[in-house]
């Protein structure tokens, strides 16, 4: 299962995790430690390329390409064959414009958005 979010420049980083991923405000999210009890973990970050707007549908399929491919990267299975779920935000034309949002961010949780604790990083599922 893939979602996404719009987003609007996180405060989050490659390397947090979160319980909550919001769907409109992401500035109020609580970032908390991967050791201890979370649902997603933030692994892959990229910047989309200065210029006009693509769209968001543009924008969403930059996102789907980039974090399935880091996905492969990260967990060492194709997110095709995984059991595990992806998540991203990429940037919407109001925050493009307002706040040169360019940045799509990716985030790996476990099956049904389980809690886990720890990295999946390497879970080969």
């Amino acid at each position: 299962m893939t979602a996404e979010a719009e987003s609007e420049t996180s405060p989050i980083a490659v390397g947090d995790c979160i319980n909550d991923p919001g769907m409109k405000d992401h500035s109020d999210i609580a970032v908390i430690p991967c050791d201890e009890q979370h649902v997603f973990e933030a692994f892959a970050t990229t910047r989309m390329p200065d210029g006009e707007y693509p769209g968001q549908g543009e924008a969403n399929t930059a996102a789907t390409d980039f974090c399935a491919e880091e996905f492969r990267s990260f967990i060492g299975v194709d997110y095709d064959t995984s059991v595990l779920e992806l998540l991203y935000f990429y940037p919407v034309e109001e925050s493009w414009n307002a706040r040169d949002d360019r940045e799509i961010l990716c985030f790996v949780a476990e099956r049904e958005e389980t809690p886990v604790t720890g990295t999946l990083r390497d879970a080969g599922r």
